[in-house]
């Protein structure tokens, strides 16, 4: 049997059209057609990409040794993962284009692919948006339509509402959102009524911190003109962020706050840029000097670390685990919203000017 029946066999055996086909090795299904019809033979480029695709190997087609794709997974994964957790998702982008070239066929690779082309537009690609969003959503409707994986086409559902987010189709997005089931019908919730003992306490103290951590964004949210912030004054937005930084600190009671002093530097930032809109000069300096110490600890984080508070004290933040999608310190993150019109007034101050200093 010649390479384009047995491309042919391998093909219907999954019961795939040409076109679908066509579209995973990114060729026309013309081409497909007249392998399979022995008129032409597919480019040698492509015996790899074919080969992986189908599952067999390249000795199956032409008597050549293929890669085991399980272990090029692995290998790949963990080369995207620790990419990933230094914020370096242009890189991480790469990896997966790559691994994709091999192996056109493999879910997982085309998951994380598609995620990483959303979250690389909110940092630093934001030019790219509309390009990526797209890309992702064709990447998301493959995992749907072909993978029977559950978690992966999850997964892909919810990456292609964030897809369209990014694209301003909103009512896309909400028809998705719609489809999907409450979250007290998510895992999260139904877990936390199925496990006992020690291991519920565990995952409640889990819930809980993804709870806080969930509620004092969307509180802070509110202040967003995106969220419908043009609603409230500036002094009320002060008290929605003030009512976002207690929910924090009265989990968190004993102040070591780990990850979540990222999330305060965030809030006492925006906290200062509303007192100077009002002028309360003092009450600017204080916050944005408690952002200040806040961003320089947060970027002192290396190891893993145990919360104390009583609440959570089972939990750890581990930064080398830590999804990101910025390689700058959070410290130059803050430095950046110092450059907020907001406090022009007090730029030439020596206070204002000391608080762009490390130390």
């Amino acid at each position: 049997m010649g390479i384009g029946l047995k491309i042919k066999t391998l093909r219907n055996s999954i019961r795939m059209t040409q076109e679908t086909l066509a579209n995973y090795l990114d060729v026309s299904y013309q081409a497909i057609s007249k392998w399979e019809n022995e008129i032409t033979l597919p480019d040698i480029k492509l015996l790899k990409p074919i080969s992986n695709f189908f599952g067999v190997t390249i000795d199956y087609l032409l008597d050549n040794e293929n890669m085991n794709e399980e272990i090029y997974l692995k290998n790949t994964l963990e080369i995207y993962n620790d990419l990933s957790n230094k914020g370096k998702i242009f890189e991480a982008i790469q990896i997966m284009r790559k691994g994709l070239k091999e192996y056109p066929k493999n879910y997982s690779m085309m998951s994380k692919l598609a995620e990483s082309l959303i979250l690389i537009t909110k940092s630093t690609h934001e030019h790219l948006m509309e390009q990526n969003a797209k890309e992702a959503i064709k990447l998301c409707d493959a995992i749907i339509n072909d993978s029977n994986d559950y978690r992966l086409i999850d997964s892909a559902i919810s990456t292609k509402f964030y897809s369209y987010i990014d694209l301003k189709e909103f009512d896309k997005a909400i028809e998705i959102a719609n489809q999907r089931p409450s979250m007290w019908h998510s895992k999260d919730f139904l877990l936390q009524h199925a496990y006992r003992g020690s291991e519920a306490n565990k995952y409640t103290q889990k819930m809980i911190l993804t709870l806080m951590d969930q509620l004092s964004m969307n509180v802070f949210s509110l202040t967003s003109n995106l969220q419908g912030g043009e609603v409230y004054s500036t002094n009320e937005k002060i008290d929605i962020i003030l009512t976002s930084i207690k929910i924090i600190e009265t989990i968190l009671y004993d102040q070591n706050y780990l990850f979540y002093s990222n999330r305060l530097r965030r809030f006492y930032t925006y906290l200062g840029i509303y007192y100077a809109k009002l002028g309360m000069v003092d009450d600017m300096y204080l916050v944005l000097e408690k952002a200040k110490g806040l961003a320089i600890y947060y970027d002192s984080l290396k190891d893993d670390a145990k919360y104390t508070s009583i609440i959570v004290n089972s939990q750890f933040n581990l930064p080398e685990k830590t999804f990101t999608n910025s390689e700058q310190p959070d410290f130059d993150t803050y430095i950046n919203r110092l450059e907020r019109k907001e406090f022009d007034a007090y730029r030439n101050e020596s206070r204002f000017i000391q608080l762009s200093n490390y130390l």
